[in-house]
This record gives structure tokens, sequence and C-alpha cells, in this order.
């Protein structure tokens, strides 16, 4: 195993760990003082990600797309989503939620993952790959958004507004995020799904076939929530279930797939 890898590992770790501990303690403290320094200490953490997720899947012969090494690509990628959007909007608690799963990622992707075949992509593969990676990382996002949505509901109905404030967004303004979160994924999921047609060779054959239903049923799913919300007005807790019942396809559609076929079929 690679010097780079495990150093890069490391530093990651590391950054992760101390931004997730500030944060942490932040929002106990209701102390925002400190987004600046917790922003720039998961950029460090993000740009050694970066470096450990190159090393652990690039091979000689191509790349290695295994289960556990794709979870911290995208990960990883969700963590620079969420941070460029931390820029724009108080975003930034999510980290909360996320870094304990990134840190996870990179330890069992490092450590833990078992040897995979590389693969050599074309561009067209390639475009497949990266718009299939934005889309999980992007409803991945909207669905840990809708969870601290379902969340911040429960503490308003409880009327306990000052366990949220300071932590989140106002309602109405994560209520938008959460909806623009989900145009951008349904259209890269859209693109994704398309190019897969284009690119993809015998892609009804049997070990996609169920990854593209599945991926065909979380489009409809997270259609019928941008419908619901454009002529229904939905928002709330039926916003927060249709995502989260999107999300639950999604990954069955990629996870399931890559847990069956190198887990448990190779085991």
């Amino acid at each position: 195993m690679g010097s780079l890898l495990i150093l890069s590992s490391a530093v990651a770790i590391i950054a992760y760990v101390c931004a997730w501990l500030i944060l942490l303690r932040s929002a106990l403290k209701r102390d925002s003082g400190s987004v600046e320094r917790v922003l720039s200490i998961i950029a460090v953490g993000l740009l050694a990600h970066a470096v450990s997720v190159y090393y652990s899947m690039h091979l000689a012969e191509g790349f290695s797309f295994g289960f556990y090494k794709v979870a911290s690509l995208i990960f990883g990628t969700i963590n620079l989503i969420v941070l460029l959007s931390s820029l724009r909007n108080p975003l930034h608690n999510i980290f909360i939620l996320l870094l304990p799963f990134a840190v996870l990622a990179i330890i069992v992707a490092v450590f833990f993952a078992p040897t995979s075949n590389a693969i050599s992509l074309n561009s067209g593969l390639f475009l497949h790959v990266i718009l299939s990676i934005l889309a999980y990382s992007i409803f991945t996002i909207a669905s840990f958004h809708a969870l601290l949505l379902a969340w911040q509901n429960r503490k308003l109905k409880l009327k306990q507004p000052a366990s949220v404030r300071g932590l989140l967004p106002p309602l109405q303004t994560m209520e938008t995020l959460l909806f623009e979160f989900i145009w951008v994924g349904e259209l890269l999921l859209t693109l994704a799904l398309l190019s897969g047609v284009v690119f993809l060779e015998d892609v009804f054959a049997q070990h996609l076939s169920h990854k593209i239903a599945f991926s065909v049923l979380a489009w409809i799913i997270y259609a019928t929530v941008l419908f619901g919300r454009h002529r229904l007005a939905w928002g709330g807790m039926t916003a927060v279930k249709w995502t989260l019942g999107g999300f639950v396809a999604l990954a069955t559609a990629y996870y399931g797939s890559k847990f069956v076929y190198e887990l448990l079929l190779t085991a």
C-alpha cells in the first residue's frame, strides 16, 4: 500500500475529525464564530481525501470502481458540494452528519476494500460515471438536508424554536434549498440515465437491468416531488418523505447492486 495513500488518508481523517469536533462544540454552544476556520479545515481534508481516492482507485490497468472505493469517492464529492454551497448559504452544520460517514468511508476504502478489477474508461463511459456520481451525491445531500428539515419541523411543532435558532437557516429557506438540490439532482440523474443508454453496451444485461429499474423509479419519485411542489405546493414532511423514498430507490439501484455482486456473490 503506497505511502501517499496512507498519508493522504490520515490527513483527511484528522482534518475531518477536527472539523467535526469544532462543529459539534459550536452547535452545542450556539456559537457561529468558527465557521470560516471549520470550512478551511474541511477544505484541507478534501484535498487530502481527493488524493486518497485517486491512489486507492487508480491501478496500472485503469480505475477500480469497487463498492467501498466508490463510497469514499461519493462522500468526497458530497463534502465538496456542501462546502461550496456553504459559501452561499449557512449549510455548514450538515457536516455534523456527513463527516463521520466520510471518515468511515475513507477507512474502509483504504484498509478493508477487497481487490476488484480495473476498468479502462472511454470518454462516453467516463461521462456516464461522472454524471452518476454527481447525481448520487446531490441526492445524498438532499436526503441529509431532508432529515434536518424533519428535525426542524418537529422542534417548531413542539414550540422549541430556540433549539434550532442559529443552527439552521429559517424553515422556508431550508425547504427552498431542498427543492434546489432535487432539481439539480433530477437533471443530473436524467443525463446519467440517457448517457447510460447511449454509451453502455448491453444495457439490459442481468447485472444492469434492476439497477436501471430502480434508477428510473427514483427518477419518477423525484419528478413527482417536483410536480407536487410546483402544482400542489408540497412542503414540510410530505416533501421529506418523498425525498427519502427517492433516495432509498436510488441507493438500492447503485449500492444494492454493487453489494450483491461484489460482496455477496464473490464471497
